[in-house]
């Protein structure tokens, strides 16, 4: 299982997630626009799981026996940021493919019926009470049929955060473009 992890700073206006929160206490699900792993390809519940996250970095994510691997998305306040009142998430996340790298499909991910999916949406959602939204966008379901050419997806997570700041309600929006390689 991998998950892409981003903190947000509530307070910040320039769209950017939030850098990693060093301060006393911070584990590993404190790094921001870094993937983390788990060994299991698809927990039930990936943070209920005896399975320990790896941290493998901010940069592009290489995959390489991509199918049935699972991938999410999470996303929480930093810790230096405002309290929030009662935040709801709006998530988009697209996929496509650079026409340089020739991949044939949009996005790895697909549907029973083998329609490719490449892009996920989840609207006006509350913050869950643990604190922070996960979203597994779902499990990879293409490959390159060739084991040495990789496919390469380009992908964005952008977000709407609506919350109630001294009475107002306020709109912040968050956006980021982790890159990600898929390959054998």
């Amino acid at each position: 299982m991998f998950m892409f992890n981003l903190l947000f700073d509530f307070s910040k206006t320039d769209g950017l997630f939030s850098g990693d929160f060093t301060g006393a206490g911070s584990t590993i699900l404190d790094k921001s626009k870094n993937w983390l792993k788990q060994p299991q390809r698809d927990p039930p519940d990936p943070f209920n799981t005896p399975h320990p996250w790896e941290d493998l970095l901010e940069g592009t994510l290489l995959v390489p026996n991509p199918i049935g691997e699972a991938i999410g998305v999470r996303i929480a306040p930093h810790k230096n940021g405002p309290p929030l009142t009662a935040p709801t998430l709006d998530l988009m996340v697209s996929f496509g493919s650079r026409d340089l790298a020739r991949t044939p499909f949009a996005s790895p991910f697909a549907t029973a019926a083998g329609e490719t999916i490449a892009t996920f949406s989840h609207i006006g959602v509350a913050l869950p009470a643990v604190g922070y939204w996960y979203f597994k966008l779902d499990k990879i379901a293409k490959a390159s049929a060739h084991a040495n050419k990789a496919h390469r997806y380009e992908f964005v997570v952008g977000t709407i955060i609506k919350d109630i700041q001294g009475g107002v309600l306020r709109t912040r929006t968050f956006g980021h473009d982790p890159q990600m390689d898929i390959g054998l």
